[in-house]
Parts: structure tokens; sequence; C-alpha cells
């Protein structure tokens, strides 16, 4: 990324934001986000977004100054950046871009930076979440400017990251399935640890009853034990919450087979997984219904893609919306 910063340090005076022949055009509409999303972020980078500096300037009627604090011009950066209100969102969130603050005052040259970021790893995640959170803090303007409703930085924030989860849940199956099969064919499919100092990320998703998605939980660890384990911790932690939340009735889906195979045997013997089990079978006891499931990679998309989420977060994020009685 330094490369690039450069580069755009050198040639800001000259960047222009209808550049026809930019790679940045390219990469927006290669993410995969909606396309409302997209045509958001197209106004952004071409400076037509209807901020009061935009207004007060193609019209010469209005008030430029921000519509949340009123301190200062809102300008696109303002809005997106500067503004308190902003500031306060992005402070909320699970990722920051502290290596691009320099460049907050210009948002091609922001967005053109940002482009780097994709080689990282889950790196395009990451920039497809960022373009969600742009997304909330010009909704939450908007609602601020017509409504007078101020929402809370953390409840905008988890709404970008389950618009974000729900859109990678139903339009990236078919991806999922051919890079597995790409594992599969590179290490015969059985599974092999990381090296160390890799972080195991769990992902935890609750629905009701007619699939709708009212909760979802992401957490990392330093830690690094067998993917049994990791299952069991994963399992023992969704019992935990549905306990905490009053849930009674709970079915438990994950895509591990020998786990579920124990635990329906209440099979606690193994040395590696047998107290973890057991606490499952105990806290089983809480519930008046506790079934449990093994299900296909494929029909557990959601959690997988909370636990490669989850392996660089900063914090632990829990999502929660409405619960069932």
């Amino acid at each position: 990324m330094n490369s690039r910063k450069e580069q755009m340090k050198e040639g800001e005076g000259n960047n222009s934001r209808n550049e026809a022949n930019s790679g940045a055009w390219k990469f927006l509409w290669s993410q995969n986000t909606k396309q409302k999303l997209k045509h958001f972020i197209w106004k952004c980078l071409r400076g037509i977004l209807p901020v009061n500096e935009v207004l007060k300037r193609r019209s010469g009627k209005g008030d430029e100054r921000c519509v949340c604090y009123g301190e200062k011009t809102e300008t696109l950066e303002h809005m997106l950046f500067f503004c308190r209100h902003a500031e306060m969102i992005w402070k909320a969130a699970p990722i920051s871009w502290d290596g691009l603050q320099e460049f907050r005052h210009n948002f091609w040259l922001w967005w053109n930076c940002l482009m780097d970021a994709k080689e990282r790893i889950q790196g395009r995640d990451y920039i497809v979440l960022t373009i969600n959170i742009l997304w909330q803090v010009w909704k939450s303007r908007n609602s601020i400017q017509f409504n007078r409703e101020e929402r809370c930085p953390e409840g905008i924030v988890k709404k970008a990251m389950m618009e974000w989860v729900e859109y990678q849940a139903v339009g990236s199956v078919d991806d999922l399935n051919r890079k597995s099969g790409d594992d599969k064919a590179s290490n015969g499919g059985r599974w092999s640890p990381p090296p160390k100092g890799y972080r195991v990320g769990r992902g935890i998703v609750a629905r009701k009853d007619d699939r709708g998605l009212i909760g979802a939980w992401a957490a990392s660890d330093d830690k690094l034990g067998e993917p049994a384990v990791e299952e069991a911790l994963a399992i023992r932690q969704g019992l935990h919450i549905a306990k905490e939340q009053g849930w009674r009735k709970v079915l438990i889906q994950f895509d591990c087979k020998g786990i579920v195979g124990k635990i329906n045997v209440r099979k606690a013997e193994d040395p590696n997984t047998g107290v973890l089990i057991f606490d499952i079978l105990k806290i089983r006891q809480d519930f008046t219904e506790c079934s449990f499931f093994f299900i296909q990679r494929e029909g557990n998309f959601v959690a997988h893609h909370l636990v490669k989420f989850a392996i660089n977060l900063r914090n632990d994020f829990v999502w929660q919306e409405s619960f069932p009685e």
C-alpha cells in the first residue's frame, strides 16, 4: 500500500474524480455487494452525492453547514469521516483503516488507496463491509436531516454488519463450494492446522423458525485446538447464548458430523472433547427442547462466513435485533 500512497501524494493535485481510465471504476463494479451501494460509492467518487455543500454550490440555496452539529461545511468527506457523528460510528466499527487517515480529506484518494487492501487476507470482505458502513453513515445522516432521528453508533454498525453478512450468505454459496473443492484437491480433503500464531474464529447465527435472521456472534481467540474441539467450544457458547436469551426450544445445526454423533449418543469418553461434550449435555437439560443436527457447509454458510471474518476482528462482535418470546 505504501507505493500507492506515494503515487497518490505525488499526483494529488492532478487526480480527477471523473478519470475515465482509472482502475477505481472497475474495482468498484467488481465488489460483491448490492447495486445500490455501488451506485452510492459511484456518486461519492464523482463528487455528486447531494451533501449540503454540493446542493448549495449547485443551486445557491439552502444551508451548507453540517446537518448533525452545524459546526462546519458539510462536504462529502466531512459527512463520511470528520463529522463527530461519523467519527463515533467508525470508532464503534470492528475494522479500522488507520493507514488511510491522511487521505480522508479527498474521497477519491482514499478509495484508490483502499483498493490495495484487496491483497490482504480477507481484504475483499473488509472492503465490502466498509462500503456497507459508509452507506449506513449516509443513511443515518439522512435520518437526522429529514426525520430529526439520531441512531446510536453501535446500532448503525451492527446494521451494516448484518446487511453485509446476509448478502454474502445469499450470493456467495457457489464461490464457497468452488473454494472448498480447491482446498480438498490441494490437501486431499484432510484438515491441516495453520502455522503457529494464527487466530481461531467462531461464528454463531440465530434464526427464528421462519428462517429470519435475529442475531449473530463473531469472536476470535489466539488458541488453536483440533477442529472437533473448536466445534464443541462453539456449540457450548451457542447454548450459553440461547440460555441467556431465555429461549426454551432450540435446534442446533453445525457442520461437524463427528461431534453431532457424539452428542446424540451421549459419548463423552474422548480425551480431547469429552469434557466439552459433558458440559453440552448438562446445559441441554436446561431447555424444554434441544436438538442437534448435522448440516452441510453450504447450509451453514452464514456462520462459516462469520468465522472467516472473526479471525481478524479487533473485538468480539454481537448483533441483536428482536428475539422470540
